[in-house]
């Protein structure tokens, strides 16, 4: 059989270029359907995300089924990926870039047009999202802060929001007191718990007969769904920097209890490290030493027995034992 060595390098080299791509240039397909006629928007992705606030998301990825939404990642001392995070999604829609002239997104027909250039650098996909579950929900609260709701008929209120559901939004705005809100009117929600996510879009297409918009995005990054530089800015971050520092977070996942911490690892290696280098530099002194103390004791005796044997003339062997 024969083989086309050159062939079979270049489509490995090709194969490994692939593997060591960033995510950022991967592109994957998107559906959505905004918020219409008192229903909310739902959409349908999978999309690679690094981190949200302050938390590191090893391996992170959204996804999104229906109104659904989840966040996966890789805790420490675990190897595959887990919902972290879980919540509903409020708002998602394509639109232009900031900046940019609004797009139209080609319609899908007999013979489907592709969209321009134009088109898929200056689309955007973005969405609100409220967290209300998973195992690092704890690490996006903030004290007691309220929360606001922001509807679309210019209405506002302040409170705790006490539940979400698939149609409607639940903030207490008084002990006893609720007020159940659709989540179709809600514009934007200021909480802890509420993130905008963007991600670059390209070759938007629209369905007319089902009202569904598809495109490609990809890597997805989230901001605080607030505008105030209260709640933007409470992240601890560096000196001088006003990025974030990023933390990953402790996990209660099965696996992950009583794992050794990064400094033990470093005393654990340190002290192997010690116990290598040690006997190198011990033998030579315990040789030498153990050469001294054995001439010493060898010495001792011998003059024990001839100081025995010539002036106290002691039996080694008392006289019932030497009948034996």
């Amino acid at each position: 059989m024969f083989v086309n060595y050159r062939q079979f390098a270049r489509l490995f080299a090709l194969a490994s270029i692939t593997l060591l791509l960033p995510l950022s240039a991967m592109a994957a397909p998107v559906e959505l359907k905004q918020a219409a006629d008192g229903k909310a928007a739902q959409g349908a992705l999978a999309l690679p995300v690094s981190s949200i606030g302050s938390l590191l998301l090893p391996s992170g990825q959204i996804t999104v089924q229906g109104q659904n939404v989840e966040v996966g990642a890789v805790p420490e001392w675990l190897f595959d990926r887990h919902t972290v995070l879980k919540g509903v999604l409020i708002q998602l829609d394509v639109a232009g870039l900031a900046g940019a002239a609004p797009v139209a997104p080609t319609t899908i027909a007999a013979g489907a047009t592709t969209p321009t250039a134009a088109t898929a650098a200056a689309s955007a996909l973005s969405g609100l999202v409220y967290f209300n579950g998973g195992d690092w929900l704890k690490n996006l609260r903030r004290g007691r802060a309220k929360e606001t709701i922001e509807t679309a008929d210019g209405q506002i209120y302040q409170g705790q929001i006490s539940g979400v559901t698939r149609d409607q939004i639940a903030i207490d705005v008084l002990p006893g007191q609720s007020k159940n809100i659709a989540l179709a009117n809600v514009k934007n929600i200021v909480s802890p718990y509420s993130y905008r996510f963007s991600a670059p879009a390209g070759d938007v297409k629209l369905s007319p007969d089902t009202g569904t918009t598809l495109c490609d995005a990809g890597v997805v990054s989230f901001a605080p769904s607030s505008s105030q530089p209260r709640l933007a800015s409470v992240f601890t971050s560096r000196p001088g920097s006003s990025t974030p520092v990023l933390k990953l977070p402790k996990s209660d996942l099965a696996g992950t209890e009583g794992g050794i911490t990064k400094k033990a690892i470093a005393f654990m290696i340190t002290a192997d490290a010690v116990n290598t280098i040690a006997p190198a530099i011990a033998i030579p002194l315990t040789a030498t030493l153990g050469t001294r103390r054995a001439e010493n004791t060898l010495n001792g005796y011998t003059n024990a027995n001839l100081l025995n044997d010539f002036v106290f003339k002691i039996p080694l062997v008392t006289s019932p034992t030497s009948r034996f």
